[in-house]
């Protein structure tokens, strides 16, 4: 499963990055791929979950399975493939710091659970899972506005979620409804490739 996600993930930025080639404005953004260096995202994780536990922020049992992380293969794949990859209203970043999950009072929760900040949403977060791989969909700010949170896990990993979201039918339920009724815009190209 796994590795037919990475062929199609592959040969759809492979097939952006044709047709956008000579576009000055393109509508997406897949730079070239690279090697993450894990040992350095997981050194600035690490010394982040020391100083939050220093802090009393975060519980000292989060210590005992620090060892035990590794980068998830699917986020190291996907920038062998493109890194920090961008389309309108969604965006993997390079940089991956702590993630925090909100509850209904702003604070945040499910602390003692390694996740990691792999990219926005409008003013939302995506999340991935140390442990499991999994990706969560991080509501930010529906405490601040009375809404209900939206917070979920979306994909088993981030190969499904960049499959699925940022380049499939499920894009739409990330993105502000006017990036849809844009003819020019990347949801568009998603239904002119038959993606979405």
């Amino acid at each position: 499963m796994v590795k037919s996600t990475l062929i199609d993930v592959a040969s759809k930025v492979t097939a952006v990055r044709k047709a956008s080639a000579n576009d000055p404005v393109a509508l997406s953004r897949f730079p070239p791929g690279s090697e993450l260096d894990t040992v350095r995202i997981l050194e600035e994780y690490c010394e982040e979950v020391h100083r939050c536990v220093d802090c009393g922020d975060v519980p000292a049992l989060v210590l005992t399975t620090l060892e035990s992380l590794r980068i998830p293969t699917s986020l190291i794949e996907l920038n062998r493939i493109t890194s920090g990859p961008s389309v309108s209203g969604l965006s993997i970043g390079s940089r991956f710091a702590k993630g925090d999950i909100m509850d209904e009072d702003g604070e945040v929760y499910r602390i003692e659970e390694h996740w990691i900040n792999v990219g926005i949403a409008s003013n939302d977060t995506f999340l991935l899972n140390l442990t499991t791989e999994e990706v969560m969909f991080s509501d930010q700010y529906f405490w601040r506005y009375g809404e209900g949170n939206r917070s979920r896990v979306v994909a088993p990993d981030m190969l499904t979620f960049v499959n699925e979201y940022m380049f499939g039918a499920k894009y739409v339920e990330l993105v502000d409804p006017s990036e849809l009724e844009d003819p020019e815009g990347w949801y568009a190209t998603l239904v002119a490739n038959g993606w979405a």
